[in-house]
């Protein structure tokens, strides 16, 4: 029952390895419903057990080799009881898993052209990858050219000194104290002249 990831890629539940993250949740979630079905169910009453069973069939509760090995052990349980007829035990459909039936029905592939599925898988992967990095440089070439774009924005509307204008401020600055004394010794001068 528990899960845990392998290399980043591979996730195991209950003894099965996944490819996925999605299938193996999936697994896990199949995995509590037969904990809970199992602690519920009267295994000792064979009608109980053919009419779980076969509300299981009917709803299509399970999908994985996980929920498909259950049934199997509850099918091989109820034909093995004596009184029940195995004709009435239907067989479990097993829907498309995704399998490359060429190659599990026996067909051999020749050697170039497994080599060229794992080039392409593997230029597809790069290529994933590549896009993916591009993105994000993109979001962060974007995001920074905004901060650039308000650092300016800022500067230019504070009214704050800033080191773009620190220069003339403190020329203007100068500039008065130095009218300043000139008037002041311009009264100097006048006061001293009237005295």
């Amino acid at each position: 029952m528990e899960q845990k990831e392998l290399d980043g890629k591979v996730w195991e539940v209950s003894g099965f390895v996944f490819e996925n993250e999605e299938q193996a949740k999936l697994a896990k979630k199949e995995v509590e419903g037969i904990q809970y079905i199992h602690d519920n169910m009267n295994m000792d009453n064979p009608q109980m057990v053919q009419e779980i069973y076969q509300r299981i069939m009917a709803q299509e509760l399970f999908h994985t080799p996980i929920g498909y090995a259950y049934l199997k052990e509850l099918q091989d349980y109820l034909k093995g009881l004596p009184g029940v007829d195995a004709s009435e035990i239907p067989g479990i459909p097993v829907k498309d898993m995704g399998l490359d039936l060429d190659h599990v029905a026996g067909k051999e592939k020749s050697g170039e052209h497994q080599n060229e599925n794992a080039d392409k898988n593997s230029e597809e992967q790069q290529e994933t990858k590549l896009q993916k990095r591009c993105r994000i440089l993109l979001s962060v070439n974007i995001v920074l050219i905004i901060i650039v774009i308000a650092m300016f924005a800022i500067s230019l509307t504070s009214g704050s000194t800033t080191i773009l204008n620190y220069e003339t401020k403190i020329i203007n600055k100068y500039e008065e104290w130095e009218q300043e004394l000139d008037e002041r010794e311009a009264a100097l001068d006048a006061l001293e002249k009237q005295n």
